[in-house]
């Protein structure tokens, strides 16, 4: 009988030990309802105050169709700060920028590499917010 009772509390500690959970990752699948972001749904917006991608700079990544305002980072003409004059994408996604907050107002695509100098496309220090899509 001691055997028997023996045996059996072995054999409940294996058994334990052997259905311990052990580290799962759980994969998300397209179009399950899932709101979760997976990799990959990111845009990257690089922008700068001054052209040639120099002074105060910013690297932004945010979601898909998320709508940024940058006004507190890239103020026209406060603290050194002129605005945004330089913009580029990342690969594989582009961005908007807009000439008001709330992405709202005239708009400027960038696709990557994006302007050195924005100028050039008539909208230096202009952009006050920005979204991203994938290419």
């Amino acid at each position: 009988m001691g055997f028997l009772v023996g045996i059996t509390a072995l054999l409940s500690i294996a058994i334990t030990t052997y259905a311990a959970p052990y580290d799962q990752q759980i994969l998300n699948k397209q179009g399950n309802g899932d709101p979760r972001i997976t990799d990959g749904s990111h845009g990257g917006l690089y922008l700068c105050s001054g052209a040639g991608f120099v002074g105060h700079c910013e690297y932004y990544r945010t979601p898909f169709g998320s709508c940024v305002t940058i006004t507190d980072q890239f103020p026209s003409g406060h603290g050194g700060v002129n605005g945004v004059n330089a913009a580029g994408s990342d690969k594989g996604s582009w961005c908007t920028l807009y000439a008001q907050s709330g992405c709202r107002g005239s708009e400027l695509q960038i696709h990557y590499p994006g302007y050195d100098d924005l100028r050039k496309m008539n909208w230096r220090a202009k952009a006050r917010s920005y979204n991203c899509a994938a290419e």
